[in-house]
């Protein structure tokens, strides 16, 4: 991973998705529908802490070099692993897991779920599962409908 350099315009990027990120508000209809879900972690309000998550890889274009940035900082983040990035590039997958951050579900095909139906978005989810066996499930773009969270849930998937 040394001396890994990225084009400036992913290090634009990343700083931009980094910073929209940690302001970024899920919808109030969202938060009202879905009261268990997992949106803010409480922190005592004493303790500066923010978390960093990483969506849609592992990719070779950049996942190594946030791993590296990670590093250098000694900070921990969490990575909402595509299924199909995690086949294609398992190496980086397991390189993640090595440096000790966490991962979450982030569905095999990067579906949207008001796009699919609740069987195949489930199917899909429980397929990535399969690789990245984790608890944890960030819905692509935030978007799921009514019964989805409900048989993710049921499935043991905390959202």
């Amino acid at each position: 991973m040394g001396g890994i350099s990225p084009q400036p315009h992913l290090i634009s990027i990343f700083t931009t998705t980094t910073i929209f990120m940690l302001i970024e508000q899920p919808p109030i209809i969202y938060r009202l529908l879905y009261p268990k879900t997992l949106w803010r972690v409480k922190v005592p309000p004493a303790k500066k802490t923010v978390y960093l998550t990483f969506d849609d890889g592992p990719i070779p274009e950049i996942t190594p070099w946030v791993l590296e940035v990670l590093d250098t900082y000694d900070v921990k983040a969490t990575f909402f692993c595509v299924g199909d990035n995690v086949r294609k590039y398992g190496y980086l997958f397991e390189e993640i897991l090595e440096s000790g951050h966490s991962v979450g579900n982030h569905t095999f095909h990067h579906l949207q779920g008001w796009l699919n139906t609740p069987k195949k978005f489930l199917s899909d989810t429980r397929e990535a599962n399969s690789l990245i066996r984790s608890g944890l499930f960030r819905p692509p773009h935030g978007h799921m409908i009514i019964p989805q969270p409900l048989l993710l849930r049921k499935a043991g998937t905390r959202l």
